[in-house]
């Protein structure tokens, strides 16, 4: 009876212990999991905690680049303005430049109207420049046929009474156009033929100048011929411009002075 009792004791106290070291199983394997558990949480805290260090830092990151942003769009903001205060001065400018070209458009085209005005009043000149060498073999040529023709005429035997006109041959060394700057003998020699058809050309030479070969126009006077060579010196640009002028407007006095005296209802 006794062993009977005591074997179920043993065996409830096994029981008993069979389940105390299951519970505390149960309690070892629950307090393996929390901490996994625990663990896995701490984990997720740090990535947390690292998650909001960068987003801190990206935001300060952010703030830094939108003051800069803010600065540069404050620089830019005034650069804007400056250029557009540069612009608009330009613009003004360029305004004012439009006007002044216009205004003087118009100047220029009142100055060609005037100078085309004017240029009808006027003659075209040759440039000497272009027919120089030309004039100067012609002259050579007109010099030789002339000395050719002088000698022809005075170059010959005279007779002892020509020779003998004192008065005559005075005339001719006290002419203007020698006035006794070269020997003029009164004899038959070659030298004395020679000075004389020399003295014929210069005399005949004189003649040409002062009655035909004029410098562009004829002129009434001496006093202009003078003023005009004057301003050949100075300006010869308008020297030229007034001969052309004083050429045209005498060839039309000319013409208008002769065509009245063609005209048979001008005749009284």
């Amino acid at each position: 009876m006794l062993k009977e009792a005591f074997k179920k004791k043993t065996e409830e106290q096994n029981q008993e212990h069979n389940k105390i070291q299951k519970d505390k199983e149960t309690a070892y394997q629950k307090l393996r999991a929390e901490q996994e558990i625990t663990k896995t949480l701490t984990g997720k805290i740090k990535s947390l905690e690292d998650e909001v260090q960068r987003s801190i830092a990206e935001s300060k990151r952010q703030g830094d680049r939108a003051t800069t942003l803010g600065n540069t769009n404050e620089t830019l903001s005034k650069d804007l303005k400056e250029a557009k205060d540069i612009i608009a001065r330009l613009d003004a400018k360029l305004k004012a430049i439009k006007n002044e070209i216009s205004i003087q458009s118009k100047d220029l085209t009142t100055a060609e109207s005037k100078l085309a005005e004017i240029r009808l009043h006027t003659a075209t000149l040759t440039v000497l420049d272009n027919v120089r060498s030309d004039i100067y073999n012609m002259l050579a040529s007109s010099f030789k046929d002339a000395l050719a023709l002088f000698k022809e005429f005075l170059g010959h035997d005279i007779g002892r009474a020509q020779l003998q006109d004192t008065k005559s041959w005075d005339r001719v060394r006290d002419h203007a156009a020698i006035q006794r700057a070269i020997p003029i003998p009164a004899s038959k020699s070659v030298n004395g033929k020679n000075m004389r058809a020399v003295a014929g050309l210069i005399i005949c030479g004189r003649a040409l100048a002062i009655n035909v070969f004029r410098p562009t126009y004829l002129s009434m006077g001496s006093d202009i011929e003078e003023l005009l060579r004057a301003l050949a010196m100075a300006k010869p640009s308008q020297e030229m411009f007034i001969r052309a002028v004083l050429h045209e407007q005498l060839l039309i006095g000319y013409l208008s002075t002769n065509m009245r005296r063609l005209d048979p209802g001008s005749v009284s």
